[in-house]
């Protein structure tokens, strides 16, 4: 007898590694979540710095001279400290 296509095998919730599936998923979707915040604040100082220099541009103007330059190159590196430390904290194996 032939079953119809609509008939698919599928793991039943009384499989023993069901409630691992799910926790496995949950944590997966955690993690994105984490990850895209990471991506999030990384990029938001810099989209502010750009719209504020198109906005005003005179108002930015004064970091790139010479005492204020040691500002964005020490926020440059925080940043990027910042973004490995988001995505080691992220990164969990199941």
């Amino acid at each position: 007898m032939l079953l119809p296509v609509h008939h698919k095998k599928r793991v039943p919730d009384s499989h023993p590694n069901w409630p691992k599936f799910r926790g496995q998923a949950k944590v997966k979707v955690l993690t994105s979540q984490g990850r895209y915040s990471g991506y999030v604040i990384t990029a938001l100082p810099f989209g502010m710095a750009l719209i504020i220099s198109v906005i005003n541009p005179g108002y930015m103007s004064p970091l790139w001279t010479f005492p204020w330059i040691c500002l964005p190159i020490a926020s440059l590196g925080l940043i990027g400290m910042a973004f490995m430390v988001i995505r080691k904290i992220v990164n969990i194996e199941v």
